[in-house]
C-alpha cells in the first residue's frame, strides 16, 4: 500500500469529489424516492460491509438531519434484522457442522444460554463490524 499510495489516494479523491458528491446530489434532488433508494442501499450495506458511520453521515449531508436519521435508522434496522434472520434460519446448520469441534464456539454458546442479556449487550457494544454482530447472534 505504501508504494502504491499515490494511485490509491487519487482514486479515493475521485470517489469523494466526483462520485460521492454527484450521487448525494442526485439522491437529495429525487425527494422521497431518493430517501427510499438510500434506505434500500443502506439495508444492503448494513448486511455486507457493516461500517455505517460514513454512510449515515452522508445521509445527513444529502437529506438533512431528520430525514437522514429516519432513512439511516430504517435501513440499519432492516439490514440488521435481515442479516440476523438469514443467519438464524438459513446458515445455522452449515455453521454448526463446520464448528462442532470448535471449543471457543461451545464456550460462547454456553455463555449465551446462561446469561443472554449480558452477552447481547457485550456484543452490541463490542468494536466488531455490524455484520459480525448481527449474524453472530443469529
Amino acid at each position: 500500500v505504501l508504494w502504491q499510495r499515490e494511485p490509491i489516494l487519487a482514486f479515493l479523491g475521485y470517489v469523494k469529489n466526483q462520485w460521492l458528491l454527484t450521487t448525494l446530489n442526485r439522491l437529495s434532488q429525487a425527494g422521497p424516492t431518493g430517501l427510499i433508494i438510500y434506505t434500500l442501499i443502506f439495508v444492503l450495506w448494513e448486511m455486507t460491509f457493516g461500517i455505517t458511520t460514513p454512510v449515515e453521515t452522508a445521509a445527513g449531508m444529502a437529506f438533512g438531519a431528520l430525514p437522514g436519521i429516519v432513512a439511516s435508522g430504517s435501513g440499519k434496522f432492516l439490514g440488521a434484522l435481515l442479516a440476523f434472520l438469514l443467519a438464524r434460519y438459513k446458515f445455522t446448520e452449515p455453521v454448526k457442522k463446520r464448528m462442532e469441534t470448535n471449543e471457543l464456539l461451545a464456550l460462547m454458546e454456553e455463555s449465551i444460554e446462561e446469561r443472554p442479556f449480558r452477552v447481547a449487550l457485550l456484543c452490541r457494544f463490542s468494536p466488531l463490524p455490524e455484520l459480525v454482530k448481527n449474524a453472530g447472534i443469529g
